[in-house]
């Protein structure tokens, strides 16, 4: 199945994610975000916006999750070179304010939903940090051995955590390339 790969690591993300996402009612985003200067990919409502990276598709309306959670993202979107050669971004609402917890501890949590390697044989690397749009962010790579490897961005600002999900199959350059184009035009 096409998105299999996809579904994979985007569940281990909504665990990892899940520690500090859920909540009781809905986060109200604090206005909207503006992106200009080329096809802006932003689902209606939602609290980001970004560049389509040149040479990617936008195929949001071709993913599927297959997948349950408690607290599943809001606002995917998915742009791609090719079959599993792709970034998706989505939000997560948080049930407090993000900017009040400490950065350690942000990224304790993150490492602590982990799922066990060994159970899903998906390796984590170790987590860096760094900014998107000034945010602070939790930077974290995984291998799929023989399939797949991924670099994530937890983003947190506010009531908000947005995760940007760099995948590659086949084609590290071009996804690394794609990456870059979206971290450094995301707006939220």
């Amino acid at each position: 199945m096409r998105w299999s790969v996809l579904v994979t690591l985007l569940t281990c993300c909504l665990v990892a994610a899940g520690c500090t996402t859920t909540i009781n009612g809905s986060a109200v985003a604090a206005g909207a975000p503006s992106c200009v200067g080329g096809t802006v990919v932003q689902p209606k409502g939602a609290p980001y916006c970004y560049l389509l990276p040149a040479g990617f598709v936008d195929v949001t309306d071709h993913v599927t999750l297959q997948y349950r959670s408690a607290n599943p993202g809001r606002y995917i979107t998915s742009v791609e070179v090719a079959q599993l050669d792709v970034i998706t971004v989505s939000d997560y609402p948080l049930r407090t304010d993000s900017d009040s917890v400490s950065m350690s501890s942000l990224t304790n949590q993150i490492v602590a939903a982990l799922p066990d390697p060994a159970a899903g044989g998906l390796t984590p690397g170790q987590p860096t940090t760094t900014t998107l749009d000034g945010a602070r962010t939790v930077e974290l790579t995984f291998d799929q051995t023989g399939e797949y490897s991924s670099v994530l961005y937890f983003a947190f600002r506010g009531y908000d955590e947005i995760e940007v999900d760099c995948q590659w199959a086949a084609d590290k350059a071009e996804i690394d390339r794609g990456c870059a184009s979206v971290r450094d035009t995301i707006r939220f």
